[in-house]
């Protein structure tokens, strides 16, 4: 899928590529909507994961904490499971030991065992 803005064409993975640039400049507000752009344009399921998953991030990064579940979760619903890297990516570590990361890690290991 193609989004076209005046006279350019971006596809999906040039938005992601944007959102990656401003994650790496550590501009994690500017980065998160710039990845769920990406999402929606998204014509495969794993990159939308992904794209919401680093939307996540960003969020966490940005002191967003129900931003970051709620794109958590939406990557999780595409299939997004990688339960190692979630525990280990220093980019949620704001999350850890609340209420939410404890009920979303429950229900993804619950999500990932079926």
């Amino acid at each position: 899928m193609l989004l076209v803005l005046g006279t350019s064409v971006l596809p999906a993975q040039n938005i992601k590529a944007r959102a990656d640039s401003l994650y790496q400049a550590k501009n994690f507000v500017a980065a998160a909507p710039v990845y769920l752009w990406a999402a929606s344009l998204g014509e495969f399921k794993g990159m939308r994961a992904s794209s919401y998953y680093d939307a996540a991030c960003c969020f966490a990064l940005s002191n967003q904490p129900d931003s970051a579940f709620k794109y958590l979760s939406k990557a999780k619903d595409l299939g997004w499971s990688n339960k190692t890297h979630l525990l280990k990516d220093s980019d949620l570590s704001s999350l850890h030991g609340t209420q939410q990361w404890d009920e979303f890690t429950q229900l993804l290991w619950t999500f990932c065992s079926n």
